[in-house]
């Protein structure tokens, strides 16, 4: 017996696809600094694909929609590096940025917002590349950026983004200070070198400790005591960190500027 095949009917279906143009290249916000000490305000583009993109006449626009164009010819943004968006020229100088950083002037500053503010980032063709919200947070410490923790989070949530723990304030240019890769469930702390012999001979008179945190962003606070339990110095009081920044350093010195006498210290 040979049985039909069964009938198969097709109803049609209407399918409706709604897309929306963010985030459609490689190219982030991954650092700003809205409240710079010395130097002008600057952005940081990030590009975390591997091909070049072009990013000339591209477009920063804030909430109010106030707006400042990338109008030079030619600018490509290699794979998995920065570009760096700067008030002015005296600004690209006192970065001190690597050799092969692209540093842009755009033509007519907008300023950012100390109280918070919207920066949209779009391409030549009107597609908007990435798109951030901050708060007053982002501002909160004159001189210290505000950075992108997770680059592959490509959204506005201000959890994503903290202070910068870099002892200079910034990485323009550079890794993030937040960033972590993979993420540890223990911290160790370094110190070094260990001993050390701060007589102003020039050698080995100032110990460094860094440390490794499980967490990406943190703020530390350190004591140095004797042996006794008494206090002789702090040397970091509530500083915004990273998984591995900011270093800190300390010349055997009490908090009155006392030389330490040679001793054990913790």
């Amino acid at each position: 017996m040979i049985s039909k095949p069964k009938e198969v009917i097709a109803k049609s279906v209407l399918i409706i696809l709604a897309f929306t143009n963010l985030l459609c290249s490689t190219v982030i916000i991954s650092e700003i600094m809205p409240n710079p000490a010395t130097n002008g305000e600057w952005i940081e583009l990030y590009n975390y694909s591997s091909a070049d993109v072009s990013i000339n006449n591209w477009l920063i626009m804030d909430r109010a929609g106030n707006s400042m164009r990338v109008e030079k010819s030619h600018i490509s943004l290699k794979g998995n590096d920065y570009a760096i968006l700067v008030k002015d020229s005296l600004t690209i100088l006192r970065l001190d940025l690597l050799p092969h950083t692209v540093a842009i002037v755009p033509d007519g500053w907008i300023g950012m917002n100390n109280d918070g503010d919207d920066i949209m980032l779009s391409s030549e063709n009107g597609n908007v590349s990435d798109q951030i919200s901050y708060s007053s947070n982002a501002a909160l410490i004159k001189g210290r950026s505000w950075e992108r923790i997770d680059l592959n989070k490509l959204d506005s949530d201000e959890n994503n983004w903290g202070q910068c723990a870099s002892n200079i304030g910034h990485t323009a240019g550079r890794p993030n200070s937040l960033y972590v890769s993979n993420y540890r469930n223990k911290m160790d702390i370094m110190v070094e070198p260990n001993p050390f012999s701060p007589d102003g001979d020039g050698i080995d008179d100032i110990v460094t400790i860094s440390f490794k945190l499980p967490t990406s962003n943190s703020r530390i606070s350190a004591y140095i005591y004797d042996l006794e339990a008494n206090l002789i110095k702090q040397i970091a009081a509530d500083l915004p960190a990273g998984p591995t920044l900011p270093l800190l350093h300390w010349v055997g010195d009490t908090k009155n500027g006392n030389t330490i006498p040679v001793g054990r210290y913790i």
